[in-house]
């Protein structure tokens, strides 16, 4: 009976990993929760709340996923970033382009990814986290 009980206990995990309903839904439920926590920090940068981040608003999200730089260095990477991005430097940003930047852990990309607990910390430490 010993090998019996074995195999039953191990059953629910082969299943689990098959994709049971259960954890597709938890699975949506981490994206929406994700989606809330990038509209809202997008919300604390905009600072001139006009929808869009410009040099002076993105500097904060480059600067959250490790930039380094001098403000000198900045004001030379945003236009090439912009570029990059296909966005209009005068304009700034999207919130759809600052949400696929956050999502973009490519090798190649412009390195703004943030995990869901940087975006929690980034959110407590600005004051955002309401």
């Amino acid at each position: 009976s010993g090998a019996d009980g074995g195999s039953a206990s191990s059953a629910p995990y082969v299943v689990a990993d098959e994709g049971m309903p259960d954890a597709a839904e938890g699975g949506a439920e981490v994206l929406v929760e994700r989606a809330a926590l990038k509209r809202r920090l997008f919300r604390v940068w905009d600072k001139d709340t006009d929808g869009f981040l410009k040099k002076d608003e993105l500097v904060v999200l480059a600067r959250a996923a490790g930039f380094e730089g001098s403000d000198e260095e900045w004001a030379a990477e945003y236009p090439s970033m912009c570029a990059e991005n296909k966005v209009d430097p005068e304009s700034g940003f999207s919130e759809q382009a600052v949400m696929a930047l956050l999502d973009d852990d490519s090798e190649d990309g412009p390195q703004c990814y943030l995990s869901d607990q940087d975006l929690k910390e980034i959110l407590a430490e600005t004051g955002g986290d309401d």
